[in-house]
C-alpha cells in the first residue's frame, strides 16, 4: 500500500461523507449475512419436520413454524438488500465525486515539469479510470467483512457442528476460484501498463478531428480520414492486446471451472459417505446439498465478480495510488519577494529527454530590471523563463532567490507574487471579468484599467455584458479574435500584484506598431518590478535595460542594446536583417 493513500484513509473518507448512510448501509448488509448463514440451518429444521411430520413424529404446528422460521429468515435478507441498496444511491454519486475532487487537488500539487513526462501523463490517463474504482474499493471490502465473511463464518459453524469433515466444502469451492483470479490479476496489470500509451495517442487523434481547437485546421488540411485512421489503428492496437488478455483470462477462468465441477463432485460424495456412516441425517443432507449451490453462488459473487472487477482494474488502481506517491511541491523556505535571482551553473532536461535544453547558465537577475531575452527557435528561452517562474527546477546547478536556494524555497508562494504571458496562453471559458481576475482579488474597476493598459477597450458593442460576458461560443457566449484574446491575456497579467513578470512572445496576433506600443505599457507598467520579455525582434528588446542572447541552450552574450551591436556578431547580424521592419 502506497504511503499517502491506505486503505484505511479511504474508509475513514468514505464514511465521513455520509456518516449515517455509510453506517445502515454496512449495518443492514451485516444483517443480510447473518439472516442468509442461518437460513441453512433453518432449513433443516423444516426437512426434519416434514419428515417428522410424514411419520408421525410431530405435528401440524411444529411444521409451520420451521416453514414460518425460514421464510422469516429469507425475509429479512431481501429487506436488508433492498435497504442497503435505497441507502447507498445517493452516497455512491457522492462519493466519487470525492474521489475527483481528491484526485485534481493531487495533480494541482505536482511540479510543472511533471507534465512533460510521458510516464506521468500514462499514470495520469490511468489514475483517472483508477478513481472510478476507489468506491468499489470500499465497497467490496465493506461487503465482506459485513455480508460474506459472516456468512461463510456462520455457514462454517453449521457444517462443523454436522460434520468437522464436511468444512472441506468451503476450500474446494474457494481455492480454484482465488488461484484464477490472482493469475487474472497479473494478466490486466500487464495490459493496462501496454495499453495506456496506446490509448492516449487514439485520445488525441480523436480530439484532432472533433475538438474546436483543431476541427478547422485538420479539416482545411484535409487531415480527417488521417488522423481517423490513426484512430482505427490504435482501436486496433487495443483490441489486439484485449483480445490476447481475454484469451489468457478465459483459459484460466475455464481451468477453475473445472476444478470447481470436481470439487462440487467431491462434496456430493462427501455428503453421501457422510450419511451411509450415519455422520449425519437425511434432513442435514438435504439442507446441505440445498445450501451448497448458494454457497457455490456467494463464492461466485465475491471471487468472481467482486474479486474479479478488482484484478480486472488492478493495473488502474495501482496508478491511481502510484499518482498519490508522486513527489509534490514541498513548502520551503518563504522568500519574501522574488528580487534578485542568480543562476550558477544551471542546467535542465526535460523528463525521458536524454539532452539538456539549458547547458551551465550563468546569469543575475537584478530586482527591479527589464532584460529582453532573444536567440534561435531552440535555444531554450522558454525553459529558462519557467525556472526563473519557479515551474522548473535546476537538473545541475543552483538557482538562489534572494540568496535562499531554489530547492529550498516556498516556490508556490513565491509564483503567487509572478506573472506570466506564454505564447500558448489560457482562453478561459469563462466570462471577461472571470478572465481577468483569475488569480487576483482585484476589483472590476482595476480589471478594466488593465484592459485599457491593454489596449481593449470594454464596449458595448464587443462585450455587450460588459464584464459579464461569455467568452465561449460553444457555452453560447462569444468569441474574440487572436488580438483581443492575446490582449486579454496581457490584461490580465497586469492585473496581478507581481513583482516578476514575464512575456513570452504572447503578441503574434498583434500589428506590429500596435505591438511595439504594447510593449511600451507593460514595461510602464512593469516599472519597479522585475520583468523579463521573450522575443525575436530585435526592436522590441532594445526597449529593456539589458539583453541576454541564448545559443544552443547557453548564455552567448548579456550586454545593453548597443554593446552588443558591436560585440555580438549574431545580434547585429539579426538586427540588420530586421532593420526595414517597422520597429
Amino acid at each position: 500500500m502506497n504511503k499517502n493513500m491506505s486503505f484505511f484513509r479511504l474508509f475513514r473518507a468514505a464514511a465521513g461523507l455520509a456518516p449515517a448512510r455509510f453506517c445502515g448501509q454496512y449495518g443492514l448488509t451485516l444483517i443480510r449475512g447473518g439472516a442468509a448463514a442461518l437460513a441453512a440451518w433453518a432449513m433443516e429444521r423444516v426437512f426434519a419436520a416434514a419428515l417428522g411430520l410424514a411419520e408421525g413424529a410431530v405435528g401440524i404446528r411444529s411444521a409451520l413454524l420451521a416453514v414460518g422460521g425460514l421464510l422469516l429468515l429469507h425475509a429479512v435478507s431481501e429487506g436488508a438488500s433492498y435497504g442497503s441498496i435505497y441507502l447507498s444511491q445517493e452516497y455512491d454519486t457522492r462519493a466519487m465525486q470525492s474521489r475527483y475532487s481528491e484526485l485534481h487537488r493531487r495533480l494541482g500539487l505536482l511540479p510543472a515539469a511533471a507534465f512533460d513526462d510521458p510516464e506521468t501523463l500514462n499514470r495520469i490517463d490511468g489514475a483517472y479510470l483508477g478513481g472510478g474504482q476507489v468506491r468499489s474499493v470500499v465497497h467490496y471490502v465493506m461487503e465482506f467483512f459485513t455480508f460474506y465473511l459472516p456468512y461463510f463464518a456462520i455457514y462454517g459453524v453449521y457444517l462443523y457442528r454436522l460434520c468437522p469433515l464436511l468444512l472441506l466444502v468451503l476450500p474446494t469451492v474457494f481455492v480454484p476460484t482465488i488461484l484464477a483470479q490472482l493469475l487474472k490479476a497479473r494478466v490486466y496489470d500487464e495490459l493496462e501498463e501496454q495499453s495506456a500509451p496506446i490509448r492516449r495517442r487514439q485520445e488525441r487523434c480523436a480530439a484532432y478531428v472533433s475538438e474546436a481547437g483543431y476541427a478547422k485546421e485538420t479539416r482545411l488540411l484535409g487531415a480527417v480520414g488521417f488522423f481517423l485512421e490513426r484512430y482505427r489503428a490504435a482501436r486496433q492496437s487495443l483490441d489486439r492486446l484485449l483480445r490476447r488478455a481475454k484469451g489468457r483470462t478465459l483459459a484460466v477462468e475455464a481451468a477453475a471451472k473445472l476444478l470447481s465441477v470436481l470439487g462440487y463432485a467431491g462434496v456430493i460424495a462427501l455428503l453421501v459417505a457422510s450419511v451411509f456412516r450415519g455422520e449425519i441425517g437425511i434432513s442435514a443432507f438435504a439442507a446441505v446439498f440445498a445450501s451448497v449451490g448458494t454457497v457455490m453462488e456467494y463464492c461466485g459473487e465475491l471471487v468472481g465478480d467482486r474479486l474479479g472487477s478488482l484484478t480486472e482494474s488492478y493495473g488502474e488502481l495501482k496508478q491511481y495510488f502510484a499518482l498519490f506517491d508522486m513527489e509534490t511541491e514541498p513548502a520551503g523556505q518563504a522568500v519574501a519577494e522574488p528580487g534578485d535571482v542568480r543562476l550558477k551553473k544551471v542546467s535542465f532536461a526535460y523528463p525521458g529527454q536524454t539532452g539538456e535544453v539549458l547547458r551551465e547558465i550563468d546569469l543575475t537577475l537584478k530586482a527591479g530590471e527589464t532584460v529582453a531575452l532573444v536567440g534561435e527557435n531552440g535555444s531554450g528561452k522558454t525553459t529558462l523563463t519557467k525556472l526563473l517562474l519557479g515551474l522548473y527546477r535546476p537538473a545541475r546547478g543552483e538557482l538562489l532567490r534572494c540568496g535562499v536556494p531554489d530547492a529550498q524555497a516556498d516556490l508556490p508562494g513565491l509564483r503567487a507574487r509572478t506573472s506570466a504571458v506564454f505564447q500558448n496562453y489560457g482562453r478561459y471559458r469563462m466570462t471577461l471579468g472571470e478572465n481577468l481576475t483569475l488569480g487576483s482579488r482585484q476589483e472590476s474597476g482595476a480589471a478594466v484599467e488593465a484592459m485599457a493598459r491593454a489596449g481593449l477597450e470594454l464596449r458595448s458593442e464587443l462585450f455587450p455584458e460588459g464584464l459579464d460576458t461569455l467568452l465561449s461560443r460553444e457555452f453560447g457566449g462569444l468569441d474574440l479574435s487572436g488580438g483581443q484574446w492575446q490582449r486579454v491575456a496581457i490584461a490580465r497579467a497586469l492585473l496581478r500584484d507581481s513583482q516578476l513578470l514575464v512575456l513570452d512572445e504572447p503578441t503574434s496576433a498583434i500589428d506590429p506598431m500596435q505591438e511595439h506600443q504594447l510593449y511600451q505599457t507593460f514595461l510602464d507598467a512593469a516599472a519597479g518590478r522585475t520583468a523579463v520579455i521573450v522575443t525575436h525582434r530585435l526592436g522590441l528588446a532594445r526597449l529593456c535595460s539589458r539583453v541576454v542572447v541564448l545559443s544552443g541552450g547557453r548564455v552567448a552574450a548579456v550586454g545593453t542594446h548597443e554593446e552588443l551591436l558591436a560585440a555580438c556578431p549574431y545580434y547585429a547580424q539579426q538586427w540588420q536583417s530586421q532593420a526595414g521592419q517597422l520597429i
